[in-house]
């Protein structure tokens, strides 16, 4: 069974920030499609940038995600090549006491 980690502070900052950018842009958005009578330049240069800013923030929360990973992979190596250590040591004591 796989072990789950909990979020830290700034995933939840992260999920928050989204939440609002994606609030606020879709009212924006609707705002200037209604204010323009249709969808325009204007709107459709919006909506590309705030498509960007939502990849952007989608970036952000998979790379805090790929470090908090690696991290947990770093622990497990090195306590990996602590016993490997260890299981060498001993089996180099053994053959000297031969």
């Amino acid at each position: 069974m796989r072990n789950f980690r909990k979020p830290n502070t700034f995933e939840f900052v992260i999920l928050i920030v989204g939440m609002l950018l994606i609030i606020i842009g879709y009212f924006f958005i609707y705002r200037l499609i209604i204010l323009d009578g249709g969808i325009g330049w204007s709107a459709i240069t919006v909506i590309f940038l705030w498509m960007i800013l939502l990849a952007l923030l989608i970036l952000v929360a998979v790379n805090e995600n790929i470090k908090e990973e690696i991290k947990d992979l770093i622990i497990l190596n090195i306590e990996e090549n602590r016993l490997l250590r260890k299981d060498l040591e001993s089996s180099f004591k053994g053959k000297k006491k031969k």
